[in-house]
C-alpha cells in the first residue's frame, strides 16, 4: 500500500465519518417508526387472502416529499387485486398504472413536510390461480405465504444520500382464519381470540425473526415425539400412522444433525412441520412428480409427495433437502447465480451431512458416488454451464448442475480444507443470514480461508469457472451405484 493511497484512504474515511456524525440530513428520506400487518383468509369462492399493512412514517430528509415508491406483489403471478392506498386516512390514487405493475408511486397532496409524520395504509387481496404458486397458495381449505414476495416493501427515493425503507425491529401482526384452521406464522405469539368471523391470532415480529410467513389450513394432524425432537405432519387426509412414525424418527434425527453441523436457528420451533400444500410445485427429479419447498418450520409438500411411502428414500430425501433451506435458502432470493448455488447446492449437500451423521463415512462416500452418477446423467440431457454462470432462468436440465455438481463442490471443499473448517465457515454464513446480511460466494471463500488459514482462490476457480469434475475428486469417489434420483 503506497503512502499516497494511505493518505487518500484516510481522508475518505474521515469524510465519511464526518458525514455520518452530521445531524443534518443530506438527502430526502423517511423513517418507519411503527409497522403492522393484518392477514385474513377469505374462503368465499374464489378464495383469497386479504392483506392490510399500516405504517407510521416520519419525514427525516432535507426536503418535503411529493411521493414515495413501494414494491408490491405481482398482479399477474400472485393475483393481486383491489388495491387501496390511504395517506392520513384519505384514499389516494397511485401516480402510475398500479394495476399492471409491481412498483407503485404513492403521492402526497400537499407535499409531506420535513419532520412531520404520516400514516400510510396499503390494502389488497391475493388470489393466485388454482392450484396456486410455490410462494403463495390460497385455496378454500388452506393459505400458504412464504418468506418474501407477498409483503409490501417501501422504497427509498432514488437520489444520492436518500434514506427510507421498512422497519426491522418490531412488527405487529394479526391473522384471521376460519375457526378450524391450524396456524403457523412468523414471530412470537401474543394472543388468540375467537370472533364471529373465525379465530384471530396476534404475533410480534422482532429483528431476529424470520421474514413474515403464514401456513394455515384445515388439516388432519399426526404429531410424534422422538429423542431428537418433535415432528408434526399436517395433511388434508389422515396418513399411515406407522409409516409417519418411522419417517418422524429420521426427520428429527436429520434436523438434529443439521443443527450440530451448522448451528441451531434461534427462531425455529423445536418441532419440524411437514405440511401438505395444493400449490403447483414442479418436480425437481423426485418420484412420480413429488416436489416440495422449504419454509421456516419445515417443508411444504405437494400431494404426490405425501402419496409416497413415507419411510422411503424418495420421500425422506425430498424432506431433508427442503428442510435444509431453513439454514441456507430462506434468507436468499435466488435471482443471482450466487444465490442459486448457495441455496440449492447447500441444501443438497446438507442431506449428505445428515446421512453421514446417521450412518458414518460410508454413507457420505455412497452419496458422493450417487451425485457423480447424476451429474454424468445430466450431461446427456443438456450442455453443462459452469457453476458460476448458472441462472435461475436457465432450463431445469441445466439448473440441475447446481444440485449435483454444486453439492459435490462442498464435499470437495471438505476434502481439501477439512470438514470442521468448512462446517464452521458455513455456520458463520448462517449467522450472517440470520442478521439479514447479504451473503455471496466471496463471503463463502473468505469463511473457508479464515477457518483453514489457507488460500482457496485456485480451488474455487477450478470448480466454479470450469466445466467437468476435477480428475482427482472423480477418482476418489466414482463407483457404480444402484438407484437414481
Amino acid at each position: 500500500m503506497t503512502p499516497r493511497f494511505i493518505v487518500v484512504r484516510a481522508a475518505l474515511l474521515a469524510t465519511l465519518a464526518m458525514l455520518a456524525a452530521c445531524a443534518t440530513p443530506l438527502g430526502p428520506g423517511f423513517r418507519t417508526e411503527r409497522q403492522s400487518y393484518a392477514l385474513a383468509h377469505v374462503s368465499a369462492a374464489p378464495a383469497a387472502l386479504e392483506v392490510r399493512t399500516v405504517y407510521r412514517l416520519r419525514n427525516t430528509g432535507n426536503a418535503p416529499l411529493t411521493s414515495i415508491g413501494a414494491r408490491l406483489p405481482g398482479p399477474q403471478v400472485l393475483g393481486r387485486r383491489n388495491l387501496r392506498i390511504l395517506v392520513g386516512g384519505r384514499e389516494v390514487a397511485p401516480l402510475n398504472d398500479a394495476d399492471n405493475s409491481e412498483n407503485v408511486e404513492i403521492p402526497f397532496h400537499p407535499p409531506w413536510p420535513q419532520r412531520e409524520r404520516r400514516e400510510l395504509v396499503i390494502e389488497y387481496q391475493l388470489a393466485p390461480g388454482t392450484p396456486g404458486h410455490a410462494d403463495i397458495s390460497v385455496a378454500e381449505g388452506s393459505t400458504h405465504v412464504r418468506h418474501f414476495g407477498w409483503f409490501p416493501v417501501l422504497l427509498r427515493p432514488e437520489v444520492l444520500f436518500a434514506q427510507g425503507g421498512n422497519a426491522k425491529e418490531k412488527i405487529r401482526a394479526t391473522i384471521l382464519v376460519p375457526a378450524e384452521f391450524k396456524v403457523l406464522a412468523a414471530g412470537h405469539e401474543r394472543g388468540i381470540r375467537r370472533t364471529p368471523q373465525g379465530t384471530e391470532y396476534r404475533f410480534e415480529l422482532r429483528g431476529d425473526d424470520f421474514e413474515p410467513f403464514l401456513v394455515a389450513g384445515r388439516y388432519s394432524e399426526a404429531r410424534f415425539g422422538t429423542p431428537s425432537g418433535g415432528v408434526a405432519f399436517w395433511a388434508f387426509r389422515p396418513l399411515d400412522a406407522q409409516a409417519a412414525q418411522r419417517a418422524a424418527q429420521r426427520i428429527a434425527a436429520s434436523n438434529g444433525a443439521l443443527e450440530s453441523a451448522f448451528g441451531r436457528l434461534p427462531q425455529r420451533p423445536r418441532t419440524v412441520y411437514i405440511v401438505e400444500t395444493p400449490a403447483r410445485l414442479t418436480s425437481t427429479g423426485g418420484a412420480d412428480g413429488a416436489a416440495g419447498v422449504g419454509f421456516p418450520c419445515g417443508a411444504l409438500l405437494n400431494s404426490a409427495a405425501l402419496a409416497l411411502d413415507l419411510s422411503s428414500e424418495a420421500f425422506l430425501g425430498l424432506v431433508e433437502h427442503e428442510m435444509a433451506h431453513a439454514w441456507f435458502g430462506l434468507a436468499l432470493r435466488p435471482d443471482r447465480p450466487d444465490d442459486l448455488l448457495l441455496s440449492e447446492a447447500l441444501a443438497e449437500y446438507a442431506t449428505v451431512v445428515a446421512a453421514e451423521a446417521r450412518e458414518g463415512d460410508s454413507a457420505r462416500r455412497h452419496r458422493a458416488a450417487l451425485l457423480l452418477q447424476w451429474y454424468d446423467e445430466s450431461l446427456r440431457r443438456a450442455p453443462e454451464k459452469t457453476l458460476e454462470s448458472l441462472l435461475p432462468s436457465d432450463p431445469w436440465e441445466q439448473r440441475i448442475f447446481a444440485y449435483n455438481k454444486g453439492a459435490l463442490f462442498f464435499l470437495a471443499l471438505e476434502d481439501e480444507f477439512g470438514k470442521e473448517n468448512v462446517r464452521r465457515g458455513l455456520a458463520r454464513m448462517v449467522s450472517a443470514l440470520n442478521r439479514r446480511d447479504d451473503v455471496n460466494l466471496h463471503d463463502l471463500r473468505a469463511s473457508i480461508e479464515g477457518e483453514s488459514n489457507r488460500p482457496a482462490a485456485d480451488f474455487f476457480r477450478a470448480w466454479l469457472r470450469r466445466t467437468g469434475i476435477p480428475s482427482d475428486f472423480r477418482a476418489r469417489y466414482e463407483v457404480k451405484v444402484a438407484g437414481g434420483k
